[in-house]
């Protein structure tokens, strides 16, 4: 039984982080930062960091408006408030809340 191929050398290519920051608007420094503090997916080699393709299309699509996709409809906007309400609220009581008035 043989391996299958490669899809392609592209696959396996890593763009350096000065060519990624030419490309976004971010700067060379915060994905460095970003990078080292492991908040975003990367490659690091040798001292230096950089992105495969696909590493750098998540990245995009996370962190710009092109990705966020269709937006929220009104209900889903409202339950995700009511469960974020709902979890504060459980939490303040968790840890003692607000004083009842006697």
């Amino acid at each position: 039984m043989t391996n299958p191929p490669p899809a392609s050398l592209a696959d396996f290519y890593v763009i350096p982080v000065a060519e990624v920051a030419a490309r976004t608007p971010w700067s060379e420094r915060s994905l460095i930062d970003d990078c080292k503090a492991g908040v975003i997916d990367h490659v690091h080699r040798k001292g230096s960091y950089g992105f495969t393709p696909a590493q750098l299309d998540s990245l995009i699509a996370t962190y710009t408006r092109r990705g966020n996709g269709t937006p929220a409809t009104a209900a889903e906007v409202e339950a995700d408030e009511l469960a974020a309400a709902r979890a504060f609220n459980a939490q303040q009581s968790a840890r003692g809340g607000r004083k009842r008035a006697a």
